[in-house]
């Protein structure tokens, strides 16, 4: 990702934005500091907020544990809201099907899948205050993966100057059927455009 940065820099491409969803928009947080772009787009931070003692019991629990799980295991197909959600994350299934519903709740997660997650949210949270360039955080206040509070606690780690937003919306910020998507593109756009602004006077906005 560095490296393609830097490919857009010396082609003349500015200003140059880093934006990222859910993960994603992890992922662009830990990486802001070593591609310092011009501005930074965070939508709905997904990432794994540890207690002290998580090492502690995981040291004593982890032996007994599964290589992998099975998260849709119990997953009742009769729930509009169990249909949407995995709609959502697998558009085009058939979820009356039998066999699509069977192999649906055999899906085995591995356990090292959340284990990169949490290396992801340690290294992000350690460059936090790394980040020195200016922020839109946009935050859904229905979101139940990523709660405002999280995302809130975040934003005060941040020394950069940041702008935050919240829409009323859960966590699939970036589909067009969404409601709240032209509050969310509207935003992303204002920052672009005030960015693009405060290059052609010879400054960004306030770093």
């Amino acid at each position: 990702m560095a490296a393609a940065a830097q490919r857009l820099r010396d082609a003349g491409h500015r200003p140059l934005l880093l934006v990222g969803y859910s993960m994603g928009a992890t992922l662009a947080l830990t990486l802001a500091p070593t591609i310092r772009p011009d501005g930074l787009v965070v939508l709905a931070p997904f990432w794994w907020e540890e207690k002290p003692w998580t090492p502690i019991v995981e040291f004593f629990v982890r032996p007994f544990l599964p290589i992998g799980f099975r998260p849709l295991r119990g997953a009742d197909f009769r729930d509009p809201r169990v249909r949407q959600g995995i709609a959502k994350l697998m558009p085009g299934l058939n979820l009356d099907d039998p066999a699509t519903q069977a192999a649906i709740r055999d899906l085995e997660l591995p356990l090292s899948l959340i284990d990169q997650l949490r290396a992801l949210s340690r290294r992000m949270w350690t460059m936090l205050p790394q980040v020195r360039v200016p922020a839109l955080v946009v935050q859904g206040t229905r979101d139940v993966a990523v709660r405002a509070s999280q995302t809130q606690k975040l934003l005060r780690r941040l020394r950069s100057h940041a702008r935050y937003v919240e829409v009323d919306a859960e966590h699939d910020l970036v589909l067009p059927e969404n409601p709240a998507w032209p509050q969310v593109a509207a935003a992303v756009i204002s920052f672009a455009q005030a960015l693009t602004s405060g290059l052609g006077k010879g400054s960004a906005l306030q770093r």
